[in-house]
């Protein structure tokens, strides 16, 4: 073998993190030892030479990384051709735009091609169903212009979806350019080694790219890797991209001890073969690659960088569809969430799926109400799409029950034979029909308002519905159906039964109706499952999703796991800061799982932090009069016992709001152990607060508190409390909850705090800027209350009512009246930003991977350290 190549390899896995034993053990694997052995005696010497390894590492800040590419140029052959062709799809400008701007950022922070050698290790965080594949096509098209030769695509553990990202890429890019590119795997074909040896392909014209697209199983990544080792030196010089869609599956080591899972393990050979390679996972649920080991320096865990790409315009994820919790740069209309949700009643769950896996085998399944209702509605909405003029485009249900294909198999024949009857009642004229039908549209129509979407009146879709309900069919995907989903003729109209195969980046096109009762206990299992989600053009108000309620809460805990994993990640680009530095945070919940355990082998507990937050109460038992009552009795005990410590004590807002000064810590502590929460708060957990509290009085501060009595209403002609306290007039406030509660007695009120209320304590100008809470911290910034935390008290009518906004029309999650049976006190709690709180004592709120084992960075390393008397 080739000295240089050794030697060049050999640089390539220190740098990527081995140490020099660990690489050199690698290296004779594929090469004498002899060559071995004075390869490293000539690393060792230029080592000496240069005395430190200087390999960059910095994500953002380093200008030999991140300042090697900035876009695209006039010269570029690849990228112009791919965006050419978004555009005669129809691409906007703006989302082009936004393409063009996220796959730089994503190739920027890879390694210049021109380098001697590197291996670098990135997460690409996306949505799901929101153009993960549009975007690293276009960072394939860039990295091919700047010089990258080899695109290796890791595409799922299907055949489907394998041959649906062969089919998109060959024609992205290699169409646009068939002279330039050569592939090594077709939508029939997966990789088979190819009759030339790889040196043959790798030292052909520099302009010349080679893709293959492997499914993500042992047996084509061993021949892959086989194919590969026999290039020999030639790969010293070849620039590899590896792509992993869905990273987080099967990529990911699940194994215990010294042993490793197939497909990782030729993963790591494959990555370890090159001595120029950057490795890319793209996952919108990257819970597990997350969680990888960061002292395994060749495993997957994204030590360069991770990167959170933008939301879509106009894309439909969890938190637009379920809603989620409130965070600081929000307001209502942004996490409320649209009303697109349809309950599955709990008793019909039995007739829909089998209550365990043995079961299945003589399970029957019946079509129940919601089911039928689901089924009309999904007929209805596509015959007003054929009205809107998109006759001529596919649209689809999912119904997925269960993962058994027995009931799969049982459920399509149901379906079919209702889409029959149906369509005979439509053909003679059933009057009933059409009266149901219509009284069904003329409730959901109105329910969700898109701009651009008027709705359409039943008059206007029944022409086309009996034609619909013909043309549609009952499909069965799953992995042993014969009779595919498949989307080659034009304008379709199909009802999927399937199972896990539609849960992993296959696209089920024009999803107008989501059936959806599949149980799981994982939360990347439950967001992959989410077909729903992407983008809706043209009908973005039709789209409806059927489910048990106890699944629209998960989806709606999920929708803020999400959101707050998108807010660390955020930090690496703010602060600067790597993977390997700072390690993201992933909240836990009391009844579901993160993912896998055996993808979890490395986390540990992480403390709940109230740090710069304002939690507030949101979940109430409206019902309950005594518990009611209680509440208000601890809010005016707290009042009480600090108008005898005679606080300082401000009016405001013609005496209906009230600032009580420099209260003493224990005050608050007493008040925190009379209040009674909801159990079922995940924000206003009294025991972590506690904790949290107590732990910044032992670092000495936190021991002084503003305490608000908020009342101020926003129509100012709201009920006024006299005597909350002996001389102290309340304004009660009001706050409607959501028609569908988490149970029959919680009323959920969605937000309690006006951000004035967080700074009424502060002498401040009228017109100064509060959108955000981020706002309120920098003010407080700036004032004598820096270190203060800020108690915020309010009473709420307890009959208030709901009152639509003009900005909110039908869109949002229905509301109703609070109809509670006594007025109800809320609690809203403003925590310092104080530059370092890590709990000592706190309550597992989170968990991450163990930053603390990973040792120095070889580049700080002198290299004497490294060398063997």
């Amino acid at each position: 073998m080739d000295m240089e190549w050794i030697v060049a390899t050999l640089g390539g896995l220190v740098r990527g993190g081995r140490t020099l034993d660990e690489a050199c053990r690698h290296l004779a694997k594929i090469a004498p030892e002899d060559q071995v052995r004075a390869a490293r005696e000539e690393f060792e010497r230029r080592a000496l030479r240069l005395k430190t390894l200087d390999v960059p590492r910095t994500m953002y800040g380093d200008k030999t990384r991140a300042g090697w590419y900035h876009g695209a140029t006039e010269d570029d052959r690849y990228w112009p051709a791919l965006r050419r062709r978004l555009e005669a799809r129809g691409w906007r400008p703006d989302s082009l735009a936004s393409l063009d701007a996220a796959s730089t950022k994503v190739v920027a922070l890879l390694e210049a091609p021109q380098t001697d050698t590197f291996d670098v290790r990135g997460l690409v965080l996306g949505y799901v169903q929101s153009g993960k594949t549009a975007n690293y096509s276009a960072v394939i098209a860039k990295a091919a212009d700047a010089g990258y030769r080899l695109f290796i695509v890791l595409s799922g553990m299907h055949n489907a979806l394998r041959r649906q990202t062969q089919r998109r890429l060959a024609a992205e890019l290699a169409d646009e350019n068939p002279d330039s590119w050569h592939l090594l795997t077709t939508s029939d074909s997966d990789f088979e080694t190819p009759a030339s040896k790889a040196a043959a392909f790798l030292t052909g014209r520099h302009d010349q790219k080679i893709l293959c697209v492997v499914k993500k199983n042992a047996a084509p990544l061993r021949k892959l890797h086989e194919w590969l080792l026999g290039a020999g030196p030639v790969l010293a010089t070849c620039p590899v991209l590896v792509i992993d869609d869905e990273a987080d599956q099967a990529s990911i080591n699940t194994s215990r001890g010294d042993t490793r899972t197939a497909v990782n393990r030729q993963l790591l050979a494959i990555l370890g073969a090159l001595p120029k390679v950057a490795y890319v996972g793209y996952t919108a649920t990257p819970f597990a690659n997350l969680f990888v080991d960061p002292t395994v320096p060749e495993d997957l865990y994204p030590r360069d960088f991770i990167v959170d790409l933008p939301q879509p315009d106009r894309y439909f994820g969890p938190e637009r569809i379920f809603g989620r919790e409130s965070f600081d740069s929000d307001d209502e209309a942004t996490f409320e969430g649209l009303d697109m949700l349809r309950d599955v009643p709990d008793e019909e769950v039995p007739l829909l799926r089998p209550v365990n896996s043995r079961d299945a085998v003589t399970f029957q399944p019946y079509l129940t109400p919601s089911l039928e209702d689901a089924l009309d509605y999904f007929w209805m909405a596509t015959a007003a799409r054929g009205a809107r003029g998109q006759r001529g485009e596919h649209s689809s249900m999912l119904v997925h029950t269960t993962l058994s294909a027995a009931v799969h198999d049982r459920f399509a024949p149901l379906i079919d034979e209702r889409r029959r009857e149906r369509y005979a009642a439509l053909t003679r004229g059933d009057a009933a029909l059409s009266e149901k039908l219509a009284a069904q549209w003329e409730k959901e129509s109105h329910r969700v308002r898109v701009e651009g979407c008027d709705p359409v009146p039943f008059e206007t879709l029944w022409p086309h519905l009996a034609e619909v309900v013909a043309d549609t069919r009952v499909v069965v995907e799953n992995s042993r159906s014969l009779q595919r989903l498949t989307y080659e003729e034009e304008g379709t109209t199909q009802i999927v039964v399937g199972g896990n195969i539609l849960s992993r980046g296959l696209t089920l096109e024009g999803l107008v109706v989501s059936y959806f009762v599949r149980t799981s206990s994982a939360y990347d299992t439950l967001l992959q499952m989410g077909r729903w989600f992407g983008f809706r053009p043209g009908y973005e108000d039709l789209p409806r999703v059927w489910m048990t309620g106890e699944l629209q809460d998960f989806y709606f805990d999920l929708a803020t796991v999400e959101r707050e994993i998108r807010l660390d990640v955020e930090r690496y680009e703010q602060e600067d800061v790597t993977p390997l530095q700072f390690a993201v945070r992933v909240r836990l919940h009391p009844v579901l799982n993160i993912t896998a355990r055996a993808k979890m082998q490395s986390v540990i507990d992480r403390d709940l932090s109230y740090r710069a937050k304002s939690p507030q109460m949101l979940k109430y038992y409206h019902r309950d009069e005594a518990w009611l009552r209680h509440n208000l009795e601890a809010a005016t005990a707290l009042l009480r016992r600090l108008e005898g410590e005679s606080v300082a004590h401000k009016a405001q807002e013609n005496g209906m709001r009230h600032v009580l000064l420099d209260v003493g810590v224990e005050q608050i502590m007493t008040f925190l152990e009379e209040f009674r929460f909801h159990p079922d708060e995940t924000d206003m957990l009294p025991g972590p607060i506690k904790d949290y509290i107590r732990d910044q009085n032992r670092r000495g501060r936190l021991f002084r508190w503003n305490v608000v009595v908020a009342g101020v209403t926003s129509r100012g002609d709201g009920k006024i409390l006299k005597d909350f306290v002996p001389g102290m007039d309340v304004a009660l406030v009001n706050r409607s909850r959501y028609e569908r509660s988490t149970g029959p007695d919680t009323a959920n009120i969605g937000f309690l705090v006006n951000n004035l209320d967080r700074i009424a304590d502060l002498e401040v100008s009228p017109e100064a800027r509060v959108a955000t809470l981020n706002d309120v911290l920098a003010l407080r910034e700036a004032s004598p209350y820096v270190d203060h935390g800020v108690l915020m008290l309010y009473v709420i009518d307890k009959d208030s009512r709901y009152e639509p906004r003009k900005r909110e029309g039908r869109n949002h999650k229905p509301r109703t009246d609070l109809a509670a049976v006594a007025d109800m006190a809320g609690v809203s709690i403003l925590f310092p930003d104080f530059e370092s709180d890590d709990v000592r004592d706190g309550v597992v709120g989170y968990v991450s991977v163990d930053l603390s084992r990973v040792p120095p960075s070889l580049e700080e390393l002198e290299y004497e350290e490294e060398t063997v008397p």
